[in-house]
Parts: structure tokens; C-alpha cells; sequence
């Protein structure tokens, strides 16, 4: 089923973040997850830089727009926290 929501997610990290939520916003993809509005709740391209991540929930043709698989996917800047590469992991909070 195209529309099962299994709650499952994964996380991706991007090198060019911001044209990767571009792309997104314009294919009308981008969600936020009512379960983890406090670590990210990303609707506009300056939130998604401010919490250097934002949401995609449905994959879809982008040809076509139809939707092929329901799977949330995490989008991480290479500058996030938790980024598991380290030289490119650089936390911009302000002090």
C-alpha cells in the first residue's frame, strides 16, 4: 500500500542543502512530522537553515507527480550537529 505510514524514517545527509529544499518545496513535498516539531519544524527555506534539516514524507515521480512509496526522510545539512562526518560537521549555533 502506497499510503501505509509504517512511522519508520531515515536520515539523510546533503552537501547542498539548500537546493535540495528548493527542489522539494517545488515538487510539494516538504512535511513536518507532528511528533518532532521541536527539533524540526521546517516549512520555509530559512527554518530549514536554522535547524540545518527538514522533512520529505512522500516520494514521488517527478515526472508524473504520483506517488511511489510513503517513507519520511530526514534531510541534514553536512553542517547539522549530528553529522557523522566530521570535517564537515560544524555546530553554527550562536553562543
Amino acid at each position: 500500500d502506497v499510503d501505509a505510514d509504517n512511522e519508520e524514517h531515515m536520515a539523510i545527509y546533503i552537501g547542498n542543502f539548500e537546493s535540495c529544499f528548493k527542489r522539494c518545496e517545488s515538487l510539494g513535498i516538504i512535511w513536518i512530522n507532528p511528533r518532532f516539531t521541536k527539533l524540526d519544524a521546517s516549512k520555509t527555506l530559512e527554518q530549514a537553515l536554522e535547524a540545518e534539516a527538514f522533512r520529505i514524507r512522500d516520494i514521488k515521480d517527478p515526472n508524473t507527480g504520483t506517488k511511489l512509496l510513503r517513507l519520511e526522510h530526514e534531510i541534514r545539512s553536512l553542517r547539522h550537529p549530528k553529522c557523522p562526518l566530521k570535517q564537515y560537521s560544524i555546530n553554527k549555533k550562536k553562543a
